[in-house]
């Protein structure tokens, strides 16, 4: 039996732990909108549902951590090629559906308070708003399945460089994809985020001044004829 390192040991273990609790609180939402037709009937809320959906697998690729990595590769491995590169996929089309859900959630947010659209037009651009992240999300998680690039990573299986006894699995541009399946769409879901709340302050605030102007006027104009009845 291989001799692992207290961190491989965490690595393994550590992520079972938060997984499961990220498992839990993705249920407890999906069961939260599912149970309740008037929630269903939102597109927010169906909005959620997605994001929790995506969640409630990449949660439970957390849990499973090691697990599904080939045998003899990672501290708890009891997997093969085949069951790591299926939590490969899983991982891949979790992780980019998720984050990329909350740039769904902002364009709806900016729909709402921004442009002021009611729940019947949004509906009519809600297909989109799930295609967003859904498409590209199983998109580079089949093409990291047909490319063979999944391989333990470490404490998951994802994106990673073959071993020696998986020359056919190694890839050199494994960095190449990483880059470009996932650390690039982060950075840009973070921007557009940033951008799209700073939209929705700057908004808000114009509407609350002139809600100002508005009760100021408003409150003068009743100042003026309380004295004019007076006299």
């Amino acid at each position: 039996m291989a001799d692992y390192s207290p961190l491989q040991k965490a690595m393994a273990i550590a992520p079972k732990c938060s997984g499961f609790i990220s498992f839990c609180s993705s249920s407890f939402i999906v069961f939260y909108v599912l149970r309740s037709p008037k929630r269903r009937g939102l597109v927010y809320h169906r909005l959620l549902l997605g994001m929790s959906i995506s969640d409630f697998f990449g949660s439970l690729m957390c849990v499973l951590s090691t697990w599904p990595i080939p045998k003899g590769e990672a501290y708890l491995a009891a997997g093969t090629v085949g069951t790591c590169a299926a939590q490969g996929f899983f991982n891949q089309t979790a992780a980019f559906c998720t984050p990329t859900y909350n740039i769904s959630l902002a364009i709806y947010y900016l729909l709402v308070i921004v442009k002021g659209w009611k729940e019947k037009r949004i509906a009519k651009v809600e297909k989109y708003l799930h295609a967003l992240p859904i498409l590209p999300g199983l998109g580079t998680g089949l093409a990291g399945l047909f490319l063979k690039l999944y391989n333990g990573a470490g404490w998951i299986c994802w994106i990673a460089p073959g071993l020696p006894n998986h020359p056919g699995r190694h890839d050199p541009n494994y960095g190449i994809y990483r880059l470009a399946f996932m650390y690039a769409i982060a950075w840009f879901v973070i921007c557009f985020l940033a951008v799209a709340m700073l939209v929705i302050y700057v908004s808000v605030l114009r509407q609350e001044k002139k809600l100002d102007k508005y009760l100021t006027a408003s409150v003068k104009k009743k100042r003026t004829n309380s004295i004019k009845i007076r006299n």
